[in-house]
Order: structure tokens, then C-alpha cells, then sequence
């Protein structure tokens, strides 16, 4: 997972780029992920130093538009594999 300061960085140069002062210069950008369980890895970080990497820390978090699958696509079609992730 990206550092929360390489995403700020992109959304600050496309405002920059674009003479445009929404999020991300009004341009969309998808992010994917797990962010529950995936950190960014913060060598020899504490804890806090982590949570503080990661995305849900920046500002930017609070007005990204968030969308949450619930069907498992592939345990659907495949009852075995689905076992095997619970």
C-alpha cells in the first residue's frame, strides 16, 4: 500500500497541473485494497507511526467516495475456495 504522503503528493501536483482546486485536480482516481489489512510498511515503525502512513489518515480520506463489495465473486463459483477463506 502507498504512503498517505505519495497519494497527498499526487492530489496536491494534479491541482497544481490542472489549475483545478477540487480533490485530485476533478480528475477520478480508483484506489483498491484491503486497507483493513494492508499497511504500509513503516521500517522500524511503531504502531502509531504506521496508522499515521496509511491512507484513512489523511484528510483526503474523509471526502473519498467509498464503495464496499460484499459478494466474493469467485467463492460463489467455487464453494471450496470460499470454505477455505472462512
Amino acid at each position: 500500500m502507498a504512503k498517505r504522503w505519495a497519494i497527498e503528493a499526487l492530489d496536491l501536483t494534479l491541482r497544481d497541473i490542472r489549475k483545478n482546486n477540487l480533490p485530485f485536480g476533478g480528475k477520478v482516481i480508483v484506489f483498491g485494497g484491503d486497507y483493513r489489512q494492508v499497511l504500509p510498511v513503516v521500517p522500524k515503525g511503531t504502531i502509531q507511526q504506521t496508522i499515521d502512513a496509511s491512507l484513512v489518515s489523511s484528510d483526503l480520506w474523509d471526502i473519498m467516495e467509498k464503495f464496499v463489495l460484499t459478494t466474493n465473486m469467485r467463492a460463489k463459483a467455487d464453494a471450496k475456495f470460499g470454505e477455505f477463506l472462512l
